[in-house]
């Protein structure tokens, strides 16, 4: 169904991915509240860590995976 939709580039916008947030940093009121940004946020940063530990031994493994990269992005996504 969504992919029969017609995207009309005028309707895109850009947003920036929010810094990444340990649950335990975040307020308790806001915890569990249904949020669509944080969600996809969520997945982008848990991509950007699969990515950089895939080929990675554990010894050169860090936390640069949740970094705003160049292109807006965490890690090592494009």
């Amino acid at each position: 169904m969504f992919a029969d939709s017609r995207l009309d580039p005028g309707d895109v916008v850009e947003v920036q991915v929010p810094p990444y947030c340990e649950h335990g940093d975040q307020d308790p009121e806001e915890r569990g509240r249904a949020d669509w940004r944080e969600r996809i946020a969520s997945w982008m940063y848990w991509d950007a860590r699969d990515k950089h530990q895939r080929e990675r031994p554990y010894e050169e493994r860090d936390d640069s995976w949740q970094r705003i990269g160049v292109g807006g992005m965490p890690g090592e996504l494009t």
